[in-house]
């Protein structure tokens, strides 16, 4: 047992046995960082489109200033109509988060963590002065530029004037902006092979055409000879978890007394037929016997990984060695070595196992059947009303099991991130959109004149494009560097983890 602060329950790390639902802060800083990032490049558009209409204000702003109007009442101006932007965005973006609330809350992680998106005074007093943050920073360098205008320049001759005519910040801003898209492109990608991976991996054991069937106080030895009797169930075992769905038993297993440190080692409890249900190949020694009955309890199978982890050269030389228990100081006997398989989720690395036989720890029992899913569930169901007439019976396939902890860590985020990615793409591309309409409206007399002498429709995208096309190469040159070092931190993480290959960035 250890203390643990209650500020500490929720966000904090995962613990085993919580007292309640946590929630890990990378949540927290994922789902965050998402959002900033998002904001991140509205203001930059924001900042961009406010320059690009900067033309189409400048007589605006010489009337103003010939007039009589202060560069500080210019700036607040420009600054307020920022602000009154963005409280309008705060008003829209609240209608949205009432209507999309409740697909949110539908969410596996959302239903996993118990989220409420509960909404207070405090939580509104933060989107409030968010909002304002937000538009005095988007608002700040376009009233500083603006209202920095000079009336004689802008009032002689507004055709030729330009506002930073190597455009050295918003192209920065506009490279920035499809940096970030690649990035959000790449990571979608990755994360769908990732998932991809985990959901078709051989795990090393049979999973398909495997119904789980939690007990629920049910005789495990009474289903299973019913079970049994139908010609349609190849094979029927008990244990107390199901592999690869990230929970097992756990102790610590030491060769002898004398050795200084423990070992940790999983385990799950099973039957005498659990090898020939999960279809897990026997490397040395020999599994738990029927014959042995109550005595199979002082014996223990180990995976090959619990081999190195004691030290024994060989599985064969483990095979009738003594092991002790911490938690009751029993001894047991190594009577076999089994193939490793990964008994956790595929996020961990294979570790030492073992399988140990007793009853009293069982939780479920394992049916592998022939024919369609249909035909078994009715048979087990059948079989089920024979021995617990009075209980429901819960039931499951094995391989949706697995699948379950991955779609819920993995399948909402791919969701995500790709409306995330897709809202990064429209506010680029609306950014490129203001550098366009900028770039025409500063060289409209370069083309007209260009036109005049005979230039061809086709030459002249080609003279308005290419520096677009060098500000996309550049964001291609810097996005992909970073979302192949973005990723690899994560997934690194990972025991099992795909690769951001040359295919994924193409």
């Amino acid at each position: 047992f250890r203390l643990q602060s209650l500020t500490e329950i929720t966000p904090g790390k995962l613990i085993n046995n919580p007292i309640g639902p946590s929630m890990p802060w990378v949540f927290v800083y994922f789902l965050s960082g998402l959002a900033g990032v998002v904001m991140l490049t509205s203001c930059f558009n924001f900042t961009n489109l406010s320059i690009a209409r900067s033309l189409k204000r400048a007589k605006e702003i010489g009337v103003r200033k010939v007039t009589g109007a202060a560069r500080w009442q210019i700036f607040t101006q420009f600054l307020s109509e920022s602000i009154v932007v963005s409280v309008c965005a705060l008003i829209l973006a609240s209608v949205l988060l009432i209507l999309v609330k409740p697909l949110i809350l539908q969410l596996s992680f959302a239903r996993m963590f118990l989220w409420d998106l509960e909404a207070n005074y405090v939580v509104v007093g933060v989107f409030v002065v968010f909002a304002l943050v937000v538009g005095i920073f988007a608002g700040l360098f376009p009233a500083v530029v603006l209202s920095g205008f000079e009336p004689v320049k802008v009032l002689k001759n507004l055709g030729t004037m330009k506002v930073f005519s190597r455009m050295g910040l918003r192209k920065a801003l506009l490279v920035s902006q499809f940096t970030l898209s690649l990035i959000f492109i790449l990571t979608v990608i990755v994360m769908y092979n990732q998932l991809d991976l985990f959901l078709n991996s051989d795990y090393g054991f049979a999973m398909k055409n495997n119904i789980m069937v939690r007990l629920n106080n049910t005789s495990a030895q009474a289903l299973k000879a019913e079970l049994l009797k139908y010609p349609n169930l190849k094979s029927v075992a008990a244990a107390s978890h199901v592999p690869a769905t990230g929970t097992s038993y756990g102790d610590s297993f030491k060769k002898n007394l004398a050795d200084k440190d423990w070992t940790d080692m999983d385990y799950f409890a099973v039957d005498e037929d659990y090898l020939k249900n999960m279809n897990i190949r026997l490397v040395a020694g020999k599994y738990f016997a029927p014959e042995d009955g109550e005595s199979n309890k002082n014996f223990i199978v180990i995976n090959e990984e619990a081999v190195n982890a004691f030290h024994f050269k060989t599985p064969l030389d483990a095979i009738g060695e003594e092991i002790i228990c911490q938690a009751d100081s029993s001894r047991k006997v190594i009577i076999g070595v089994v193939k490793n398989y990964n008994h956790r989720a595929l996020m961990s690395k294979l570790e030492a196992m073992a399988l140990v036989y007793d009853p009293t720890q069982i939780n479920l029992v394992q049916v592998r059947y022939t024919g369609t899913h249909e035909e078994a569930s009715k048979t087990i169901e059948n079989a089920w009303s024979a021995v617990n007439p009075n209980l429901k019976m819960d039931y499951k396939e094995i391989e949706e099991e697995i699948r379950l902890i991955y779609n819920t860590l993995f399948g909402d985020f791919v969701n995500i991130l790709g409306v995330v990615a897709g809202l990064a793409i429209m506010i680029s591309c609306l950014g490129l959109l203001g550098m366009a309409t900028y770039t025409i409206e500063t060289r409209m007399k370069e083309i007209s004149i260009r036109k005049v002498l005979g230039s061809t429709d086709q030459a002249l995208i080609y003279l308005l494009s290419k520096g677009f096309l060098k500000v996309l190469l550049l964001s291609i040159v810097i996005g992909v560097p970073l979302a192949w070092l973005l990723n690899n931190l994560w997934l690194e993480l990972m025991a099992y983890h795909t690769t951001m290959n040359v295919g994924v960035i193409a």
